[in-house]
């Protein structure tokens, strides 16, 4: 898994790029910019989880969580797409099954919803 290490990516994709806010997380995507020449095609992913999630504990349970659900879908996602995901104070709790299953269908929309705002310009 490719992640997002740098503050400037995490404030492309929110200031440029896509939204999908679903109960227990929100995905960001935004379209790569043009790629180096040493750089592969794959999907980059970033994890954030505010104070507002809860004590480290439960920021860093909550960022676990969403790896696991990346590890999951990593192969089924546009590979040219950055993403992140946003933990939210239900994240920690909520049920994993239906967390899954919005991230799938998360993952499914954003690629539809990115190309419909580049064919609107």
């Amino acid at each position: 898994m490719n992640t997002l290490k740098k503050r400037a990516d995490f404030v492309r994709i929110a200031k440029q790029g896509e939204k999908w806010v679903s109960p227990g997380l929100i995905i960001q995507a935004k379209r790569r910019p043009l790629l180096l020449s040493g750089d592969k095609e794959t999907a980059r992913f970033g994890f954030t989880a505010s104070k507002k999630v809860g004590n480290a504990i439960a920021r860093n349970k909550a960022k676990r969580r969403l790896r696991v659900l990346v590890r999951q879908f990593a192969n089924e996602v546009d590979q040219n797409l950055d993403f992140v995901l946003i933990a939210r104070h239900s994240t920690v709790d909520y049920d994993f099954a239906k967390l899954t299953s919005e991230t799938k269908r998360a993952f499914k929309k954003l690629p539809e919803l990115i190309e419909r705002k580049g064919a609107a310009k």
